[in-house]
Order: C-alpha cells, then sequence, then structure tokens
C-alpha cells in the first residue's frame, strides 16, 4: 500500500473514533436521564451495560496512539504537512490520560472535536500533498491542444 492510502485510512480510523465517543456520551446521557425520570417518578427503568462498546473503543485509541507515533516518523520525510495532524491525535489521547476522569463530562467533546479534526487535517493534508496540479492556465492548455480540435474542412 502506497503512504496517501495508509494516511487516508488513518484519517478515517481517527475521526470515526471522534464520531464513536460522541455516539457513547450521547448513548449515556440519555440512559442517564432516563434512570433519572424514572428515579423521580418511581418507575422502573432498562439499563444497557455500554462497557464493552467503551472499552472497544478504549482499544481503537491505544493502536492508533501507537500507530500515530509510527506514522509521524514515516512521514516526515514524504509528506510532512500531515505529521501535524497525527500530533493532534496524540494530543486527544494525552488529554484523556492527565485529565481527572471527574471532570470527563466537561473534556470529552473537546477530546472528540480533537479526534476529528486530526482525522479532516490527515486526509485533507494527504490529499493535497498527492494531488496533481498543473502550472498551465486555461489559456495555454487551450491554445496546446488547438491543433487536435482544428476543423481542416475550411
Amino acid at each position: 500500500m502506497n503512504l496517501k492510502k495508509v494516511n487516508d485510512f488513518f484519517g478515517i480510523s481517527l475521526s470515526l473514533v471522534g464520531f464513536l465517543k460522541v455516539l457513547l456520551i450521547v448513548l449515556i446521557f440519555v440512559q442517564s436521564g432516563s434512570i433519572a425520570a424514572s428515579m423521580v417518578t418511581g418507575g422502573t427503568t432498562n439499563t444497557v451495560d455500554f462497557s464493552i462498546f467503551s472499552r472497544g473503543i478504549g482499544i481503537a485509541q491505544l493502536i492508533l496512539a501507537v500507530c500515530s507515533i509510527v506514522m509521524i516518523f514515516v512521514n516526515m520525510k514524504s509528506s510532512p504537512d500531515v505529521v501535524a495532524g497525527y500530533l493532534i491525535g496524540l494530543a486527544a489521547i494525552g488529554l484523556e490520560l492527565i485529565l481527572p476522569s471527574i471532570i470527563y463530562f466537561v473534556y470529552v467533546f473537546v477530546e472528540c472535536g480533537l479526534y476529528i479534526k486530526a482525522g479532516n487535517k490527515i486526509r485533507n493534508k494527504s490529499l493535497s500533498f498527492f494531488s496533481i496540479s498543473t502550472s498551465k492556465s486555461n489559456e495555454e492548455m487551450k491554445e496546446s491542444t488547438d491543433w487536435f480540435y482544428k476543423d481542416d474542412q475550411k
């Protein structure tokens, strides 16, 4: 696989982890609201265990963190613009490791935003690095193809 495809894969993966974390937090908020409402009304509640989903996201974060460190060194020479995206992804997991878990609900959306931004930055920079650009203007291109399109029957 070439470097563009690998960067694209990791960009999508980082964005996906961000979106999945947002989904997890929203589901937990909804379930917490349901539990609080049933406590007030005296009814029963059905709870869903999100621990497997949460562990899966955590494992994906650790794998992406290790791969991000490797990809920083791989991309340093060939496409240094992409390195900033991997650093943002590492900052997101660093934020989760450094800050106390008691204030997790305050900074979780910032962390998810960092993951999404990292993925978008990697994908956009990767595409712009490998895109084909022409130095000719439209007029120059038109003049260089006139011989092909000219009418010979005049």
